[in-house]
């Protein structure tokens, strides 16, 4: 049995983009040889590695002939140019790190937007439907089992920009559901980071995806707060409402994968936020608190960890907040405490690991992170 040409392979992959509903999130995977070349059972795909790359050459000389007919064009829009939007998803399926076929889909929404703008709330469910379909493809990149697209940065700042361009549009056009309540915001967020947290599994220490939710968390916050009073200035309460949202999943997704320290440093920016009331501060302290306590539980109690991550994120929270952050059950005494005393940490550091090293073999490892876990450890023991 002959093998499909590039063409045909070209025109399955490109028929299964073009027809794609906006609300359909696909998930694509690499075939071995013999399984392919192009698999389909619903939102499933399968396709080789030979295959893909036949169909990249294909929709290569096919994008750029559009490219040439397009230049000139003043009319640009994913409605009217639908089959050719298509072509940049095969280019970017292939090769997640295309920017020029990335800042075309970036193009095509762009003239949507200014059109729908341009012409008053005409077709507003049409623009919803394109920035749906644009988003929906990017989660169905990073969500796949694809290597380097689950920790693309063209694909991950794609997504912030088409999410900051839908953002702007609420306060004077769209008024979208989702953006006009508090617990609607909420919701939202937290369906970014479950998306956020299924990229970080298929590619662990997934600094771009966590680097994404950080700046869509402040995104959000900005212009949410310009949307409900133009001249407010002050973004802090909605920033800190938000981190205190994104905690708990956050420390249940860092407990599921301690070796991950993208995930810790994203859980210690969360907790780092100062809060605008007392209540937000109470709230706050307790959080850090609860976070400690399970942290330790897990670490201490329930794995014996001695993974860097975790403890690195224990010591950083200890040096930021002061070991008040420590769980009841786990106390220090002065000399141990001064060694998360900022303002005195280059002083006394050496001095204190010094007196340490001194008591047990153990306390020879340099790295601070190792202080800190010996030194919980060692409390914890000796209050048991």
């Amino acid at each position: 049995m002959s093998s499909p040409s590039p063409e045909n392979i070209f025109k399955s992959l490109h028929e299964i983009f073009y027809t794609r509903k906006s609300n359909d999130v696909l998930e694509i995977e690499i075939l071995l040889p013999g399984q392919g070349p192009l698999l389909r059972d619903g939102c499933f795909i399968g396709i080789t590695k030979s295959a893909l790359v036949k169909a990249f050459i294909v929709a290569r000389k096919n994008f750029l002939h559009h490219v040439t007919r397009l230049n000139g064009s003043s009319s640009l829009s994913l409605e009217a140019e639908g089959e050719f939007a298509a072509i940049p998803a095969v280019i970017l399926l292939f090769d997640c790190e295309h920017t020029t076929a990335c800042n075309w889909r970036k193009r095509l929404v762009k003239a949507s937007i200014d059109k729908y703008i341009a012409e008053g709330d005409i077709d507003r469910d049409g623009l919803l439907d394109i920035l749906e379909r644009e988003l929906n493809l990017i989660t169905t990149f990073v969500c796949s089992p694809l290597h380097r697209h689950t920790k693309s940065p063209t694909l991950w700042q794609h997504r912030l920009w088409v999410m900051t361009e839908r953002l702007k549009l609420q306060g004077s056009a769209l008024h979208e559901a989702i953006f006009l309540s508090l617990e609607a915001i909420r919701n939202f967020i937290l369906a970014e980071f479950a998306i956020v947290c299924k990229a970080a599994e298929l590619h662990p220490k997934n600094y771009y995806a966590f680097s994404y939710i950080r700046q869509l968390h402040s995104t959000v916050s900005n212009l949410s707060t310009r949307m409900a009073a133009e001249d407010v200035t002050d973004v802090s309460p909605l920033l800190c409402d938000l981190a205190i949202t994104l905690v708990e999943p956050a420390l249940k997704w860092c407990l599921s994968n301690p070796k991950d320290i993208s995930g810790w440093m994203f859980l210690l920016y969360l907790l780092s936020h100062e809060a605008t009331s007392d209540n937000e501060e109470q709230n706050m302290i307790q959080l850090r608190k609860m976070t400690m306590e399970r942290a330790m539980h897990f670490a201490i109690k329930v794995t014996a960890w001695k993974g860097e991550s975790l403890w690195t994120f224990v010591d950083l929270m200890m040096t930021k907040f002061g070991p008040t952050v420590l769980p009841a059950t786990i106390k220090l005494d002065s000399d141990q405490m001064r060694l998360y005393q900022v303002e005195d940490l280059p002083v006394n550091i050496d001095t204190t690991r010094t007196k340490l090293k001194s008591e047990s073999k153990v306390w020879a490892a340099t790295a601070r992170w190792r202080t800190t876990m010996h030194l919980i450890i060692k409390s914890h023991n000796d209050e048991a």
